[in-house]
């Protein structure tokens, strides 16, 4: 084990030992009160892609829920398209929280990504969920400007909602979700500057993952989903979170860890 590697899992476990905040599980969003099932679903859908919680629920009520804007898609796509670039340009994507990691919160994409969803649906989001596993629905979900970082919000939501229908599946083994993930994970291994697979990177992740799990008592969900939340925040170097200075030496594991959770764990940057 590298001393880079050693760091980094130290930091983790301090933070699981000393900031269990950093772990708590808390989507009490608009999106929990909504009673019908398909809405529910379409409304997480939403929120993740919009990232502004008043702007998604607000145009949620608009179009009419999952019911509403199936029925508008089906008497004119083109209309449909129409009104979401008008409202998309309306839209604050993202809620101006800087370092947030969805990478489609940009307004052009939307009625795109948005149609392409409802059209791969179908008449039922529930029946095109139940029964699948986590890979499935992972790469199943994917749509045209979505790609993986929000396939995997999109059903991290899901899965951690405290409703009675709910997603029942989680990842299993480690998922290479986007640029944050790569670069936290580059600099735990001093490939900053190599040009590297992804499928080397994955490996790595499920390795880095195996030894968190030898050192502390947590279950897969929590290390699996919680692990790619911090390997893309811990290396944002912002402020006085500085990754260098952990794996370098420079910090103690448990020092940064107490900077992590001052900075994100306390604040509305996510990432």
């Amino acid at each position: 084990m590298s001393e880079h590697e050693q760091r980094f899992i130290d930091f983790f476990v301090a933070l699981w030992n000393n900031h269990p905040e950093c772990f708590k599980i808390n989507y009490d969003a608009w999106t929990e009160k909504i009673p019908d099932d398909e809405d529910w679903v379409f409304s997480v859908v939403l929120r993740t892609l919009i990232w502004n919680d008043k702007e998604a629920e607000r145009l949620f009520h608009k179009i009419g829920g999952y019911a509403g804007v199936k029925n508008w898609l089906a008497k004119s796509k083109l209309e449909l398209k129409s009104f979401l670039k008008e409202e998309a340009d309306k839209i604050n994507f993202g809620d101006g929280q800087e370092g947030a990691h969805r990478d489609n919160r940009h307004r052009e994409p939307f009625p795109r990504t948005l149609i392409e969803y409802l059209e791969k649906m179908g008449r039922s989001q529930k029946k095109f969920i139940n029964g699948k596993n986590f890979d499935t629905l992972y790469h199943g979900i994917m749509i045209y400007y979505s790609k993986d970082l929000t396939s995997w919000d999109i059903l991290e939501r899901l899965y951690w909602s405290k409703r009675a229908y709910h997603l029942e599946v989680h990842p299993e083994k480690f998922y290479l979700t986007g640029g944050g993930e790569r670069d936290g994970l580059k600099k735990i291994y001093s490939l900053k500057n190599v040009n590297v697979g992804g499928e080397k990177l994955i490996k790595l992740g499920e390795e880095l993952t195996g030894k968190i799990r030898k050192r502390i008592k947590i279950s897969e969900d929590i290390l699996r989903y919680k692990l790619e939340d911090i390997l893309c925040i811990y290396q944002k170097d912002r402020n006085d979170v500085k990754s260098e200075n952990l794996l370098e030496n420079k910090i103690s594991p448990e020092s940064f860890a107490d900077k992590y959770t001052e900075e994100y764990c306390k604040s509305k940057h996510i990432c």
